[in-house]
């Protein structure tokens, strides 16, 4: 009796692991879109060449549509959410940020709907970003680093050139 109880338990336990797997979905870290963790880079040119340099700002954009910007202050090594809110990709390159809230961030962005031009280069680990400022027709543009992971290391990337 015991032997047959004991069976039936890892037949379930076999089961339920069967199961389980079929749940897992693809991480953060293994996507190849623009959801991830991205790192935001400067430009240092130096005559024709060209350097990225890390800045202390972060954003994530999660898969269910959240996406916020973390910034970290380097002469106190503290962490803050600086913005996030919602996100919409559209299949013309575009993402639509709709700004639920701001910490040291301009207030007057909160409830606004940022529009921002985007493409994903080198292997999909740099986003190029290009956006209007608010009350203006001055354009911005930004190049973010996907911050790499043990899977995407040796894919091609802007950090490859100088980070």
């Amino acid at each position: 009796m015991k032997t047959r109880l004991f069976i039936l338990f890892l037949t379930l336990l076999a089961f339920n692991g069967v199961a389980q797997n079929k749940n897992i979905k693809k991480h953060l870290v293994e996507s190849e879109s623009v959801v991830g963790v991205w790192q935001l880079v400067g430009e240092l040119r130096m005559g024709e060449e060209v350097k990225f340099i890390p800045l202390p700002n972060m954003k994530i954009y999660n898969e269910d549509g959240t996406f916020f910007l973390v910034r970290m202050f380097e002469k106190s090594s503290f962490f803050a959410i600086t913005l996030y809110g919602n996100y919409e990709i559209s299949e013309d390159g575009m993402i639509k940020e709709y700004i639920k809230g701001t910490v040291l961030s301009d207030p007057t962005m909160v409830e606004t709907v940022s529009e921002l031009k985007y493409q994903l280069e080198d292997e999909n680990n740099t986003l190029s970003i290009s956006y209007k400022l608010q009350k203006s027709d001055k354009w911005v543009s930004e190049k973010w680093a996907r911050v790499l992971s043990k899977i995407n290391l040796n894919k091609g990337n802007i950090r490859k050139e100088g980070i």
